[in-house]
C-alpha cells in the first residue's frame, strides 16, 4: 500500500490469489507439502529484493518517527 491505496500489484481476485497458492504450494517438495512434520527442514532464503524493500519500509518507518 501507499498513501493509503493498494498498490496496482496487490490487485489480485480471489480465485487468481488461490491459482497462486496452489502453484506454489505444487513447486515443494512432497515432504513438506504432508500434514506430519518434515524429517528435514526446507532451506529458505530472503532475496535481495526483499531485503532492499525491508531496508526502505524501516528508513521509511523511521523517517516517519514511527
Amino acid at each position: 500500500m501507499r498513501e493509503g491505496k493498494r498498490l496496482p500489484v496487490g490487485e489480485v481476485t480471489l480465485e487468481e490469489a488461490r491459482q497462486h497458492a496452489r502453484t506454489q504450494m505444487a513447486l515443494l517438495p512432497d515432504r513438506l507439502r504432508d500434514l506430519a512434520p518434515a524429517a528435514e527442514g526446507h532451506r529458505v532464503e530472503i532475496s535481495d529484493r526483499l531485503k532492499s524493500d525491508l531496508e526502505a519500509a524501516e528508513r521509511d518507518a523511521g523517517a516517519h518517527g514511527s
